[in-house]
């Protein structure tokens, strides 16, 4: 990755009307039993396997890792799992991709919400290169994420009437091959973000598959210990905040991991900071040329150990992880409005 700033124009704002989940669902998440022995640093069922693997594109580290994501789902079961393999010129001729999607929806057409992360690793010629921040940790987020909500979304799903989906997105390609510079970068999301583009919908008039997507939200460079995440759009400012204030509601009922020095969405809510004009070169920036809301989540500055050999599981802040995976379930909880089925199976029970 490139510290790449483009100029963007102001665009309308849109704000969502969705519930906000109960301090109940939020220590349900946090006090979930899968969460610690998921997302360790040091053996983390869902983040060992990656953090530990060399997986530039076409290797064979690369092809364990996507092997690892796709069992995941298919042990999940009623997920929908697709891979996009094509071939692309690179500085070092022809090379083979593989982006992995798994999804889940109400009907054929639905407005979906995409969380996506890159699985593929930089080469560097002094050493190896393990990606913790870079994305491994993201990746093993966005797996537990699936897992610990996904009765729930199947539940939901199963008795709604309305028309919502959910979709993961793990790219291949997005570290440079040679050097960051024109297209030696982000591959796979330059081919997937092309391809939904043109593919329609199989069911009603409701366009692209690419404009189904309601929010994309990526996460990268996430795993060190008191990142400072900034709002990089308006039209997705009202998603930063909602994180926002599941952070300082995680912290002030004492459910949070770690204790850093400030929150770490640290714009406050109704301000814009100078980062709202401007993009950081990433695999968000096919989809959001396309008119794709995008929020990133990304830290700025980038943590220290970025693009060096020290970016391993050694250099991860648990605590931080940890606090990741239950902010991103909390989000997806309030996104799909999830806590209703919680509920529910909670009176059923008594």
């Amino acid at each position: 990755m490139k510290i790449l700033f483009i100029a963007l124009l102001p665009l309308v704002l849109f704000s969502s009307g969705y519930r906000l989940i109960t301090e109940k669902t939020l220590n349900y998440l946090a006090t979930h039993p899968s969460l610690n022995s998921s997302l360790n640093t040091q053996n983390g069922a869902l983040l060992d396997p990656i953090v530990t693997t060399l997986r530039p594109p076409s290797s064979p580290g690369a092809e364990t890792v996507l092997a690892f994501l796709r069992e995941h789902f298919r042990k999940l079961g009623d997920w929908t799992i697709e891979l996009d393999e094509f071939q692309d010129t690179t500085p070092h001729g022809p090379k083979d991709f593989k982006n992995l999607i798994a999804f889940k929806t109400s009907s054929s057409h639905s407005r979906k919400l995409v969380l996506a992360a890159h699985y593929d690793s930089l080469v560097r010629k002094d050493g190896d290169f393990y990606g913790a921040t870079d994305s491994a940790a993201s990746c093993a987020v966005l797996l537990w994420t699936a897992q610990v909500l996904d009765d729930l979304i199947s539940e939901k799903f199963a008795d709604s009437l309305e028309d919502f989906g959910i979709e993961f997105i793990f790219f291949d390609g997005e570290e440079a091959i040679v050097q960051w510079n024109g297209d030696d970068n982000t591959y796979g999301s330059r081919h997937l973000a092309t391809k939904w583009e043109q593919q329609m919908m199989t069911a009603g008039n409701r366009g692209s598959r690419l404009s189904s997507i309601e929010l994309f939200v990526l996460l990268d460079l996430l795993g060190s210990a008191e990142p400072e995440m900034v709002s990089y759009s308006r039209t997705t400012r009202w998603a930063y905040d909602h994180l926002s204030t599941l952070e300082a509601r995680l912290r002030s009922s004492k459910l949070a991991f770690s204790n850093p020095s400030k929150n770490w969405f640290v714009e406050t809510k109704g301000t814009s900071g100078p980062h709202i004009w401007t993009q950081i070169g990433d695999d968000h920036l096919h989809f959001l040329q396309r008119g794709v809301d995008v929020l990133h989540l990304i830290p700025s500055p980038f943590p220290q150990v970025w693009h060096t050999l020290l970016d391993d599981k050694e250099h991860l802040d648990q605590d931080s992880v940890l606090d990741w995976g239950v902010l991103m379930a909390a989000f997806v909880a309030e996104w799909l409005e999830l806590e209703e089925v919680i509920y529910a199976n909670q009176r059923d029970e008594l």
